[in-house]
């Protein structure tokens, strides 16, 4: 995406502004009231941020509460409408459930209890819904208790008037799940978005390496400490941003930070010279690669799904999924042999154009439409005709977005379809 297209807070790089008046008008009932279902509530992670991003854009247009499961969620600053279920307590739930016209479930195959519970829920009580996945596979294929999280996740998208998928690679693997009664799921492909985005302030070396992610062998953690070890002697400098909380056990020559505010996390990146990204179960579009991709960060990553396709789009560096491919591509490009050319800074799509698409989606799911959302920056982008706006009976705005926006579910007999699933 251009950068003309983005916004910033007083015309500064940082924080990606926040969609101004993406919704309709309300109708004279007031506004939809929208309830966002996560079961994310870190105090920080990819998954949070996306509902604060949605949290905020909605509110001139809907009527929010996020249904979570610990206080300190991430939200908005002075967003006020968070129900948290303490002790697994779950009287608050069914009111809220009951009350809200549409529902914004956030989910993986990685299904956990709110989900679940909201899948219960739609099933038993029917209403306009959206479930959001995130991730194309399980965290932990040799789990054995995959089918009951698959089964979860199946009710729920059955019972859900449209499925979103933050990729296509999402999607793929979501159209080879079989759906309860044979027929067909309408997916929506909403690519997520950088929050945060700047240039660099000074030119890219060779000497910091930096990872970002939850400090568990899913996000490549082990390989990551690993390195840092078998390269302490090269002269290169490792740090860690580990999202939430520290590691569990000491890691030597490592310096760690969590829970970074924005500007501590724009100096991080700024100050890292080359990101690498060992996720072994990637999510549908990690964040932080996402944002190191906005700010200009070159990263050597593995090509596992998600993650591959992202870094293929922006020329970064892909190797196998393996520690012995990480040293040798690392030990390479710190001395000289390999070159991984940095992204061009704040070019990452913005949360201001995702934000509009899901408005837009969840009035088309209040009106019962199966209209397509709208590419609000296609004029921008130099194609006018790839967009139009439509006045809809009820009042509301219709969006209608080129056919790359929109991925209508295809059966699993699709000669195209990929072999891939949960």
């Amino acid at each position: 995406m251009n950068n003309d297209n983005t916004t910033t807070a007083n015309n500064q790089p940082g924080k990606i502004g926040h969609c101004p008046d993406v919704s309709p008008e309300p109708s004279e009932a007031g506004k939809p009231k929208v309830l966002v279902v996560s079961d994310y509530a870190y105090a920080s992670g990819g998954v949070e941020h996306m509902v604060s991003e949605l949290l905020a854009g909605f509110t001139d247009g809907f009527e929010c509460t996020l249904l979570t499961w610990l206080p300190d969620a991430v939200v908005p600053d002075g967003f006020r409408g968070v129900i948290t279920l303490d002790y697994g307590d779950l009287r608050q739930a069914w009111p809220a459930m009951e009350a809200a016209d549409v529902l914004l479930v956030q989910t993986s195959f990685n299904t956990r209890l709110l989900a679940g519970l909201a899948a219960d829920f739609l099933t038993h009580r029917p209403k306009p819904a959206l479930t959001v996945v995130h991730t194309s596979s399980h965290s932990r294929p040799e789990a054995t208790y995959r089918d009951v999280q698959a089964a979860w996740l199946t009710r729920l998208l059955d019972a859900s008037s449209s499925v979103v998928a933050v990729s296509t690679d999402v999607e793929k693997a979501l159209r080879c799940m079989p759906t309860a009664d044979g027929g067909d799921w309408q997916i929506v492909v909403i690519e997520n978005a950088a929050r945060l985005a700047a240039p660099p302030t000074r030119p890219k070396g060779r000497k910091t390496v930096s990872f970002i992610g939850r400090p568990m062998p899913q996000k490549g953690w082990d390989d990551f400490t690993r390195l840092a070890a078998d390269l302490a002697h090269s002269g290169l400098e490792f740090a860690a941003n580990t999202v939430h909380a520290a590691p569990d056990t000491p890691a030597p020559g490592i310096q760690l930070c969590h829970r970074l505010a924005d500007e501590q996390m724009l100096d991080f990146l700024d100050g890292t010279d080359l990101l690498v990204a060992p996720y072994r179960f990637a999510d549908g579009q990690p964040l932080a690669v996402l944002e190191a991709l906005a700010c200009g960060v070159p990263v050597i990553g593995y090509d596992t799904e998600g993650l591959g396709r992202l870094l293929r789009q922006h020329g970064q560096r892909l190797i196998p999924a393996t520690y012995e491919a990480l040293r040798e591509a690392v030990s390479g490009w710190a001395s000289g042999r390999i070159s991984v050319k940095p992204p061009e800074p704040m070019t990452v799509r913005s949360w201001t154009q995702a934000v509009a698409e899901y408005a837009a989606l969840v009035h088309d799911t209040l009106n019962d439409k199966t209209a397509r959302v709208v590419d609000l920056f296609a004029t921008a982008a130099g194609d006018p005709a790839s967009h139009a706006v439509l006045a809809s009976p009820g009042g509301l705005v219709q969006w209608k977005a080129p056919m790359d926006v929109i991925s209508p579910h295809r059966s699993n007999t699709d000669d195209d379809s990929d072999s891939h699933g949960p």
